[in-house]
């Protein structure tokens, strides 16, 4: 009987572990909501971030300026950053779909409460964008309803 070279190449996973080493859950990958809203989340995610990034661009691209320029600029970071820590810990960050409705409906006020909402191009900007982001924050919540014990494919 011919042995395989390989037959005696342990893998990580077969090695013996000293005492307190085992692997441990937290190693494991980020978890999303079941099959249906997984998907669903991960897009909305990944949507809401490009939103932020959206407006975080969108003052130069269009050449905004004043309270519409830097509510916007900073808005935007604001949602950036919030959609790349629900990306990166969903089951602990599933209320931040709740800031992410509230900063969507800041984008759609903020014009006529700072005082911009002359300026057409930062109005709808900010509407336009604000109305993506609580849609989408609303698709994400509703997703995150379901549960979070399946892992993402």
């Amino acid at each position: 009987m011919q042995r395989n070279v390989m037959d005696n190449v342990k893998g990580p996973e077969n090695r013996p572990r000293p005492p307190g080493h085992e692997l441990a859950e937290e190693s494991a990958p980020p978890t999303y909501p079941g099959p249906a809203g997984g998907r669903l989340s991960l897009i909305t995610d990944i949507a809401v971030l490009l939103a932020g990034v959206w407006l975080v661009a969108a003052p130069f691209v269009l050449g905004l300026d004043g309270a519409g320029r830097w509510n916007t600029l900073v808005t935007g970071v604001l949602v950036a950053l919030l959609a790349v820590v629900r990306l990166g810990s969903p089951p602990r960050t599933s209320r931040l779909g709740l800031v992410h409705l509230a900063l969507g409906g800041w984008l759609i006020g903020s014009p006529w409460l700072l005082g911009y909402g002359d300026d057409l191009t930062a109005a709808r900007t900010g509407l336009a964008t604000g109305a993506i982001i609580g849609v989408l924050a609303l698709a994400s919540a509703a997703a995150g309803g379901r549960s979070r014990s399946v892992t993402r494919d």
